[in-house]
């Protein structure tokens, strides 16, 4: 029996920024391509308030161009709780990352 399940993508904002990253146009391509697939709801999208947060701090045009990017793609949003900073304290007590890569994890 085949799994019909979609495989869950999180998106962070470096992922995002890619598609308009003229200095790295091998990655603005293959995340453009990507991009694609995300818009036929191939995979089940993730984005936090923090990355939506994150991409509006880029400066113009880009914040627009990227916001205009992600109004394409069907995702699913989630907040920062404290599951999720419990989560992040504990990545970063293990040293995984270090306190200064907080929204990272």
């Amino acid at each position: 029996m085949m799994n019909d399940k979609k495989l869950k993508v999180y998106l962070d904002t470096s992922v995002i920024s890619y598609l308009k990253q003229e200095d790295a146009i091998d990655k603005m391509r293959i995340t453009n391509d990507l991009w694609e697939k995300f818009k036929s709801n191939v995979f089940d999208v993730c984005l936090s308030d923090l990355t939506l947060l994150e991409i509006g701090r880029c400066d113009e045009p880009k914040a627009s161009y990227l916001r205009n990017r992600i109004s394409e793609i069907p995702f699913k949003r989630f907040t920062i709780n404290s599951i999720v900073t419990n989560l992040a304290k504990e990545i970063i007590n293990v040293g995984i990352l270090t306190e200064k890569s907080i929204e990272d994890c």
